[in-house]
């Protein structure tokens, strides 16, 4: 206390300033209209500034709180039709065969030969390595290695990712190869030379391996590769998403996965393509 009252004693004529200062300034508001309006004009404006800051703020907050949630409901409704398009497939309830968990994209390559997503969710998240990455309109990869709370997976832009795929229309099996050429474009091959391929055909997930469900898009022929020394044709697919633009995807599981992939183990058979 005794200190307080020696600062306030030695700085008395600075305190006295300011406070003759703030009557002088509030008498002066206070009986002259211009001034008046003038000061509470601009502190409204201030306080309306300050006010939309925060609301910008908050809304910002807000709207990643309802991205989330909308991924998470995304996530359910993929799910669903999933499941609803392969029950049947066999007479086993499928109701539960996929499972689909959202994912954000947080880094990614796309001029590398082997190009990688990285995503915001990891083994805590129930995320495993083998599951598919997809998003609304078709494959983007597959998950390849993961930690406690990210993962890293190989998009379709990767050489060493093969995927087993179809031609919609002709049902027939082909391999999916990424060239290295082009972001947004790959190839399909191992298609037999008697096969009728055309433009703009829709290439699909095979389902093979069980990590893609079947009939998911890839991409629509672009343009037919002919070979007339090999005896299988080739096709470049121009891939159905812009790697350029990617930010949320969902890591897709088939629950029943495992179970094909130990019995296959046990008698020695070879495992199909993704």
């Amino acid at each position: 206390m005794k200190k307080l009252l020696e600062i306030l004693y030695k700085h008395q004529k600075g305190i006295t300033f300011i406070t003759l200062l703030f009557i002088s300034f509030f008498l002066l508001i206070r009986n002259n209209s211009y001034h008046h309006y003038n000061f509470f004009s601009s502190a409204n404006s201030l306080i309306g500034s300050l006010f939309e800051v925060k609301s910008s703020i908050v809304g910002f907050a807000q709207l990643k709180k309802e991205n989330i949630g909308l991924a998470k409901e995304n996530a359910l409704l993929i799910q669903k039709v999933i499941n609803k398009e392969n029950k049947g497939a066999n007479t086993i309830d499928t109701t539960r065969s996929y499972e689909v968990i959202p994912l954000e994209v947080v880094n990614q390559s796309i001029h590398l030969s082997k190009n990688y997503l990285t995503l915001n969710k990891g083994e805590e998240d129930g995320i495993k390595a083998n599951m598919g990455i997809i998003n609304s309109k078709g494959v983007i990869g597959i998950i390849k290695y993961t930690s406690k709370n990210f993962s890293i997976g190989y998009s379709l832009l990767n050489k060493q990712l093969k995927i087993a795929a179809r031609n919609k229309r002709t049902k027939t099996l082909c391999l999916l190869e990424w060239d290295g050429k082009s972001t947004y474009t790959s190839v399909i091959k191992d298609i037999p030379a008697h096969e009728k391929i055309y433009l703009g055909d829709s290439i699909v997930t095979a389902g093979y391996g069980l990590i893609f469900p079947p009939n998911l898009l890839i991409g629509k022929v672009e343009s037919v590769i002919e070979d007339l020394r090999d005896p299988f044709i080739k096709a470049k697919v121009k891939l159905e998403n812009d790697f350029r633009k990617i930010r949320y995807v969902y890591a897709v599981e088939n629950l029943k996965k495992s179970e094909k992939d130990s019995l296959e183990k046990i008698h020695a058979l070879p495992l199909d393509k993704f």
